[in-house]
């Protein structure tokens, strides 16, 4: 529900009066001159479509990673911090220690 209103406000209340916006100009400029009309629609295409793509081809995926790799960090700080009594009873500083430089180095 949440993943719901929050694309809802995006669409709605983010993209809706700017497309709204580019679509007046585009065919104000238009009933004007033609020809900076359709020059103008042909260029706001193009940039949408290429902010697009690039969201989705390169964004998109370092997003995921990025999530993913704040998430391991996450659960290695919390092993490490609230498991403290059981990780020396075993003795097991090192693999320990290891586990959170491996991690915060993909993090970082």
């Amino acid at each position: 529900m949440w993943a719901y209103e929050d694309i809802a406000d995006i669409l709605v209340v983010d993209m809706a009066p700017a497309l709204l916006l580019l679509t007046g100009f585009t065919v104000a400029m238009y009933l004007r001159e033609p020809v900076m009309g359709i020059y103008f629609g042909v260029s706001v295409a193009i940039f949408l479509t290429v902010t697009v793509a690039m969201s989705l081809k390169y964004v998109a995926p370092a997003n995921v990673l990025s999530n993913d790799a704040d998430t391991d960090m996450g659960g290695a700080l919390d092993d490490a911090v609230t498991c403290n009594t059981v990780v020396k009873a075993f003795g097991s500083e090192d693999r320990e220690d290891d586990a959170i430089v491996g991690v915060s180095g993909d993090w970082r």
